[in-house]
């Protein structure tokens, strides 16, 4: 496959060029945290700090001997709960699932483990694909072809 046989997806405004590139595995990472942490000891001293959250800090899902921090914690309406602690304390809670992130290696073995199909889609992305972006278009096409190969509905808005 060349790089070429993409311009057509680009012509008929379903793709865009972009300056940087993004791996597959950098952007499932950054847009699906939670799914991607190492893990950390349930007696951190961060886990002691914040044991008034509710719902904060859950079972990793790579070790269930570890917690993770739960989906919540990257969504926006935990910032107005962490606004009543120190700087210092949301420092230390923000560094410690920093460090518990796996590495783009790391989220490519994983995800290729679960699910051996997707081996070469990582490929394919990172030699070919990783420069384009979807527009709107593309994401419509996209979550058509989706619903026509799961059967399943998917609101567009959350891709666009």
């Amino acid at each position: 496959m060349k790089s070429g046989q993409y311009f057509h997806l680009e012509a008929c405004g379903c793709v865009r060029q972009t300056i940087w590139a993004t791996g597959l595995a950098q952007l499932l990472g950054s847009t699906h945290r939670y799914l991607f942490s190492r893990g950390f000891p349930k007696q951190h001293n961060v886990c002691y700090l914040f044991r008034d959250v509710k719902g904060l800090f859950v079972p990793c899902l790579h070790n269930s001997s570890l917690l993770q921090p739960s989906e919540s914690y990257f969504g926006s309406a935990l910032y107005s709960v962490l606004g009543e602690y120190d700087i210092g304390s949301r420092g230390s809670l923000n560094a410690l699932v920093t460090d518990s992130a796996m590495g783009d290696g790391e989220i490519d073995r994983v995800v290729s483990a679960l699910q051996p199909w997707m081996r070469p889609v990582f490929d394919l992305w990172d030699v070919y694909l990783q420069n384009y972006m979807l527009t709107p278009v593309g994401a419509a096409i996209a979550v058509c072809n989706i619903k026509r190969l799961t059967g399943r509905e998917y609101d567009l808005a959350l891709f666009v």
